[in-house]
Parts: C-alpha cells; sequence; structure tokens
C-alpha cells in the first residue's frame, strides 16, 4: 500500500471534485441571472457560477479537466529541458513493476483534503519505525537509490570551456531508468583532489543561471567543484503539471525522480580522480529545496546539505493552479517532523535567496566537506 492509499485507508471517503456536468435546465434560474449579469461582470468583474462552482475550481487547478489527456511529450528530441518528459514516461513504463498506483479522483480528492485542511499531519513517528523509514516507504524510493547505487548511467563529457578561471565541462547523461539529462561540471582551480558540491537549482532556472546567480562563483573561489542539475520539467506550465500528475498516478513523485538524478551526478564525481568522492555535498534552491530536504534524511550518500525552502510538498497548487514536481500527498503528512526533526545528514537551512551570501555557506560546507590534509593531484 502505497503512502496515500495509508493516508486515505480507514477515512471517510472524500467526495469526489470532479461530477458528471448538469443539464442547463437543472439549474435555469441561475443561469438567467448569470447572463443577465454578464454586463456588469464586464464593467464591475463581478462573477457568478451555476452550482459546481467547486468543481469548476478544481479543474481550474488542474489547469486541464482531469479527465482530459494530459499533454503527452514530443517525439523524438524534446528541445526545451523545460519541455522535455520523455524520458520521465520512459520511466514509468520501465518501473511499472514498483508502481503503486490511485486513481485520479482518489488523488485530487485528497489534495483538495490538504488545501481545505481537512487532511491529518503527522505529529509523531509510529511507535518501532523512524521518520527515515517513513519517508523512504512513502516516497516509493528505496529501490531506485539502489539502482543509483549501481552506477549503470553513461556519463559523457560532452562539451568544455573556460567560465573564468574554472574549467566548465558539460556533461552528457543517459540513464536507463530516466533517459537523457545534462548537468554542468565546473573545477575551481590547477590542483585538486576538490571537494564538491552538487546543486539543484529553483524553478525555470538553467544550470547556467544558477551558477551565474546562485553564488556559482564563491563556491568555485573556495576551492569546490561545483556540479549543477539542468532540470527537465521544471519550469511551473503544463508539461511540468501533467508528468507529475502521472508519477503520482503510479505512485512515484517528480521530486523523488529529481533526488535520483542527483545520485546519479554523485556517483560520477565520486569516479573522477580530481574530486574528494568522500566529500561531496548537496545544495537546494526554491524548488531544488524539496530534493535538498528529502535527501538529508533518506540518502546519506550526502556529507552535507544546504537549502532555502523547507519542504513541505504542496508548493503552488494553490498559488498557480497547478501541480508542480514537489508535490506529494503523502510525503507531506511529514513536513512537519521534517523540519523540526535531526536528518541523517548535516543540514543547513537559510533564508530564501541565501541573503545573508556565501559566506555561511562555504563555513558549513568547509566544516563538512574538507578533510584536513588531501594529496594534490594535477588538473588536466
Amino acid at each position: 500500500m502505497n503512502g496515500l492509499s495509508r493516508m486515505v485507508a480507514g477515512q471517510q471517503p472524500h467526495e469526489s471534485p470532479f461530477r458528471e456536468p448538469r443539464l442547463l435546465a437543472d439549474n435555469a434560474p441561475v443561469a438567467v441571472a448569470c447572463w443577465m449579469a454578464v454586463l456588469a461582470a464586464v464593467y464591475f468583474g463581478i462573477g457568478c457560477g451555476l452550482p459546481g462552482d467547486r468543481e469548476q475550481t478544481a479543474s481550474e487547478l488542474h489547469a486541464r479537466d482531469p479527465r482530459t489527456p494530459a499533454p503527452n511529450h514530443r517525439p523524438g528530441d524534446c528541445g526545451r529541458p523545460d519541455q522535455c518528459l520523455a524520458g520521465y514516461d520512459h520511466f514509468l513504463v520501465a518501473a511499472s513493476t514498483h508502481a503503486e498506483p490511485i486513481d485520479r479522483n482518489t488523488l485530487w480528492a485528497h489534495l483538495w483534503a490538504i488545501i481545505d485542511e481537512r487532511a491529518s499531519i503527522a505529529d509523531a513517528v509510529p511507535e518501532g519505525s523512524t521518520l527515515d523509514a517513513e519517508l523512504l516507504r512513502d516516497s516509493n524510493l528505496r529501490w531506485l537509490l539502489g539502482e543509483a547505487d549501481r552506477k549503470r548511467a553513461v556519463v559523457t563529457q560532452c562539451g568544455e570551456t573556460l567560465w573564468g578561471p574554472a574549467k566548465q565541462i558539460t556533461l552528457c547523461i543517459k540513464d536507463p531508468w530516466v533517459g537523457s539529462f545534462t548537468a554542468l561540471l565546473l573545477l575551481p582551480g590547477a590542483v585538486g583532489p576538490y571537494p564538491a558540491i552538487v546543486a539543484h537549482p529553483g524553478h525555470a532556472e538553467s544550470a547556467a543561471y544558477h551558477r551565474d546567480y546562485r553564488l556559482g562563483r564563491d563556491l568555485l573561489e573556495a576551492g569546490y567543484a561545483l556540479a549543477v542539475l539542468e532540470p527537465r520539467a521544471f519550469a511551473g506550465d503544463e508539461f511540468e503539471h501533467a508528468i507529475t500528475e502521472r508519477l503520482l498516478l503510479q505512485g512515484h513523485t517528480l521530486v523523488g525522480l529529481r533526488l535520483y538524478e542527483l545520485a546519479v551526478i554523485h556517483g560520477y564525481l565520486a569516479s573522477l580522480a580530481l574530486v574528494d568522492g568522500d566529500h561531496i555535498g548537496l545544495l537546494g534552491h526554491s524548488g531544488g529545496s524539496d530534493a535538498a530536504s528529502l535527501a538529508a534524511f533518506i540518502d546519506p550518500r550526502w556529507e552535507a546539505v544546504a537549502l532555502d525552502l523547507m519542504g513541505w510538498f504542496m508548493a503552488r497548487i494553490d498559488q498557480n493552479r497547478q501541480l508542480s514536481s514537489e508535490v506529494s500527498p503523502a510525503l507531506w503528512r511529514w513536513h512537519r517532523l521534517m523540519k523540526t526533526g535531526k536528518p541523517a545528514v548535516p543540514r543547513l537551512m537559510q533564508a530564501y535567496g541565501f541573503p545573508r551570501g556565501a559566506e555561511p555557506l562555504i563555513q558549513f560546507f568547509d566544516q563538512h566537506l574538507k578533510p584536513a590534509s588531501s594529496p594534490p593531484q594535477q588538473a588536466p
């Protein structure tokens, strides 16, 4: 039984937010009144609706009628990373034996229960269990993180240039589970091995933008190798909405797949002679912080984790009326304990956007990622 199923089991069934359309005749008086109010709506912004406005709101929250097919990925080359769903659709097929499917009405009824503050949040871990065990189960990630340890992804260095004094390498990654994705790797100077930081950008940020505007230069100057994931389906649009829903309906999460991608990058960095594979940290900004906050509890391969937004796994639904990749009703119920609990990996939480600059980050990472001594090695 998946995390969402465990949450709703034994509860009174929520009324589905998706009903069959009502006949106009059933609401004729209200409908006539609405037509007479059109001019008032134009001039004064006054709205009125038929009974069933709640269903229309749910449809708007969906950004489309949930009974209509989700937008499909483009065939062949998927073009822009934010519209690239092919690898994640492949995952749904490749990971079918690990699926924990639920129906769409159950999913959306529970999302509405959370938004309407009718869903219960965990205030304690069940006796005999631990928070990391509950998160691993409800994220359905135990098996996938084990796959990251097998290091089956093929990583090639498909581009190289200079970024200031740093060497910048484009990593092209082909993974048997989530398909093809890329990352930028920047090496700071003449000698190594370097401790490394893997970064997850925020929504609508490219890897290059994150490098330029999220303290990339400071981290390089402090002696860290920096790898930045190029996120796919992460622009807060219908593409992100569509694949997030498809994954949730099969008992997976897009934030979980991003955590897996970060683990794949970690494995590659640990294989490089120029990187100190025992001292690799994780940095999450904005939407990328959800993956980082989850990693701090369930993925001990990281030596330190820093973030600027504590994940609550329901972000943006009631703001933009679309699902975002962080959304997971099953993980949402644990977010309060995640904020107050002690993760397995050292964690630094900063204000949004790291307004204090790089210094607190560098002090934190120095404490956990820089050993007392390390034999130098000449960069190629």
